[in-house]
């Protein structure tokens, strides 16, 4: 049984999808649904001793994928964003090593925004300088799940991923493929960022869910940190053409200045995931923005 935190975002939607596909049972804890075989997140952290060893009894592995939604959103309070987020990844992540001491918790952390932003090729032993509260609070829950493991022997992997995109990726804050082509089907302008010729590692949902997958699948593991990357960098600019050529439309772009602590860069090296377990990342760039028009 796999037991999925956050599984309502579009991560955890494709997730499902997959483990369906596949036949792997699931159940779910989110914050706010209530659905089939999950239960809210008040829920759980309500459940005393005796039912959460009930609850994990039939666990063997934990997907969580709690997190902010918007990397800008707590930009100016960090300290709310730890708040909110850090206790209860900490509650949880412990629960697991104490009632099911053999499931493997994996963690959805981010490769874009726990590396130094000078480094433009990030392996997994690339400087790790998170420039926002988002990639501060993906850092020190890192730094929590190496704890754990140490005190309390958490079996954790921590999933560092590149730009995710892919259906259902509704929030209006976040995925800048997703604002292109709202601003397209709108006809209304596109705020572009600088330059546009940042250059960013898209991956599509699918390959993402598939590495969740295959790094439940393998028993030994050589690494507690996996890039989770196309290995392939696109800037902005290149993005729009893309889009643009295959819409036959023309985008309305209204430039605006840089964001302070903004990369100009980075392209994820994945090949240590590739070589511990059968993952591949499959999708082209093309075909992954043919899917969501």
């Amino acid at each position: 049984m796999i037991l999925i935190f956050g599984s309502t975002g579009f991560i955890g939607k494709e997730t499902k999808k997959l483990l369906d596909k596949i036949g792997l049972p699931y159940k779910t804890v989110d914050r706010n649904s209530i659905e089939g075989d999950s239960i809210s997140l008040d829920m759980y952290l309500s459940f005393e001793q005796e039912e959460l060893s009930r609850f994990y009894n039939d666990v063997n592995a934990v997907i969580y994928l709690v997190g902010n939604s918007s990397p800008m959103k707590y930009m100016d309070n960090p300290e709310l964003e730890v708040e909110f987020f850090l206790p209860n990844l900490m509650k949880i992540a412990k629960d697991t090593a104490t009632f099911s001491s053999d499931a493997r918790f994996i963690y959805s952390s981010s490769g874009g925004m726990v590396y130094d932003k000078n480094i433009y090729h990030r392996d997994e032993e690339s400087t790790l300088a998170p420039e926002t509260s988002y990639g501060l609070v993906k850092q020190l829950s890192e730094v929590s799940l190496e704890y754990l493991g140490r005190t309390a022997g958490l079996n954790y992997v921590i999933a560092r991923i590149a730009n995710p995109i892919g259906k259902n990726q509704c929030n209006k804050e976040q995925g800048v493929i997703g604002a292109i082509l709202r601003s397209l089907n709108s006809d209304s302008e596109f705020n572009l960022i600088g330059s546009g010729e940042q250059q960013r590692d898209f991956i599509d949902v699918q390959d993402v869910a598939s590495a969740f997958v295959e790094l439940i699948k393998i028993d030994c593991l050589q690494s507690n940190v996996y890039n989770i990357g196309s290995g392939k960098a696109y800037s902005i600019n290149q993005i729009i053409a893309i889009i643009c050529d295959i819409t036959k439309k023309e985008l309305l772009i209204n430039r605006v200045p840089s964001r302070e602590n903004e990369s100009q860069g980075f392209v994820l090296d994945s090949s240590l995931i590739k070589s511990d377990t059968k993952w591949e990342c499959n999708t082209d760039i093309h075909d992954i923005i043919r899917h969501l028009i």
